[in-house]
């Protein structure tokens, strides 16, 4: 098997185009004598003779002319393959996926996405919007590269960060009893049934820490946002979702109402993969996730 390296090749090209050794060992930088131990480190390893040189001139030898092409077509094929290495060392190629709340999915990426994409047009971004249990799962089975959720804790093999974390607020049809109120307590709702989200959900898992004692819950337990959405709209009952999820019931007929005293805050973390290396992209959109969490938080202060 030939062992040729592009260096020789372009020294082999360059001697091809100016005929002279010395211009062509000045037009890629090097000493003559370096120039011409590659000329023949390259004819040895070929087994044939590139050029007919004398103390006049140089030219290529018929076997040297039909090398000619072979060279520029591996020089070209080199380059262009190194242009592809470089764009996927700079985040510019390749595969994201993200696994992410519905809620992240719907406030924040929508606002750090189309930035990376325009900045990033040959990398194809996948998102998995699912419930917590549903992302860490696609992470843990290398499907997602990175997730962003309310976990409940988080797998020895993954690490997470804090991206920020979120007040609950009551919503209510406007005709509720308490809808006229600027600020509630927890003792307001004391013996009031709620819906509540079911136990698979984040949601449920804080209002669970919280609320049993407190309030009755309805029967009717829901996973999805719409859904509860649907539920209040139609005076089916009142219910406590996090801020991020607010967007679901920003619309006439419900009330948003803040909670003066609730004890905890929901808490959104960024999860990777203790063993598994974010590609360069991934990493970008990482970055650009967390810049975005950071001005948030920035911004609510």
């Amino acid at each position: 098997m030939m062992n040729v390296s592009t260096k020789q090749l372009r020294a082999f090209l360059a001697l091809s185009q100016h005929r002279n050794f010395t211009r062509a060992a000045a037009s890629i930088c090097l000493s003559q004598p370096a120039f011409s131990a590659l000329i023949n480190g390259l004819e040895a390893e070929i087994g044939f003779r590139l050029f007919d040189r004398d103390t006049h001139r140089v030219r290529p030898t018929p076997d040297g002319e039909s090398f000619a092409a072979i060279a520029a077509h591996l020089v070209g094929l080199y380059d262009s393959s190194a242009k592809e290495v470089a764009a996927i060392g700079r985040g510019e190629r390749g595969r994201v996926c993200v696994a992410a709340l519905p809620s992240v999915a719907v406030s924040w990426l929508p606002s750090v996405l189309p930035d990376f994409r325009a900045n990033h047009p040959q990398v194809r971004v996948e998102l998995i919007d699912a419930l917590s249990d549903r992302c860490l799962q696609a992470l843990a089975d290398g499907v997602a590269d990175f997730a962003i959720t309310a976990p409940r804790a988080t797998p020895p093999d993954m690490a997470s960060e804090k991206l920020c974390e979120e007040a609950f607020h009551f919503v209510c049809r406007d005709d509720h009893p308490l809808a006229e109120e600027a600020a509630i307590r927890l003792d307001q709702l004391a013996g009031m049934t709620l819906l509540n989200f079911a136990g698979n959900t984040s949601i449920g898992q804080y209002l669970g820490k919280v609320l049993p004692g407190r309030v009755c819950f309805d029967s009717l337990e829901v996973e999805q946002l719409t859904t509860m959405m649907g539920l209040v709209a139609a005076g089916v009952g009142a219910s406590i979702v996090p801020e991020l999820a607010l967007y679901q019931f920003r619309r006439p007929g419900i009330r948003i109402i803040a909670l003066a005293d609730f004890p905890v805050r929901r808490e959104i973390h960024l999860i990777t993969r203790t063993d598994r290396t974010l590609s360069s992209a991934a990493t970008r959109l990482r970055a650009a996730i967390v810049d975005h969490a950071v001005a948030a938080e920035g911004r609510a202060a």
